[in-house]
Order: C-alpha cells, then sequence, then structure tokens
C-alpha cells in the first residue's frame, strides 16, 4: 500500500527517483546534442562536395605557391 506523505517529509525513494530522472534527462539530451552536431557536420561536408567553388576555395587557400 502506497502512504501519502507531506512535502516536508523527504522520502529516500522519491528523491532517488527524482536524481534517476534528472540523470537521464541529461544523458538524452547530451546524447541528442552530438547527433545533431554529427548530422550538422554530415550536411556541411555533402555541401561542399557538391558545390564545385567551395571546395575549389578549400583547394585553393591550403595550396603550395611557387
Amino acid at each position: 500500500m502506497i502512504s501519502a506523505h507531506s512535502s516536508a517529509d523527504v522520502c529516500s525513494r522519491c528523491t532517488q527517483r527524482l536524481k534517476f530522472s534528472a540523470s537521464s534527462v541529461a544523458k538524452t539530451r547530451a546524447k541528442l546534442v552530438q547527433i545533431s552536431n554529427n548530422v550538422e557536420q554530415t550536411e556541411k561536408t555533402i555541401r561542399v562536395s557538391e558545390t564545385g567553388e567551395e571546395l575549389l576555395d578549400i583547394v585553393d587557400t591550403y595550396s603550395w605557391v611557387d
């Protein structure tokens, strides 16, 4: 049977549950940020590869000058 408790009463089960869910949320957010960064990086690579101009600019910037 579940017993009710007042907000002043700190239930260890409740605090453990809150810590767990906060940790899960933080991990999920970090994972989503990582995924979105990977997607963004992939899109930039594809865009640069598809447009010859941007690709040439990059090559010219790093080419040797005789």
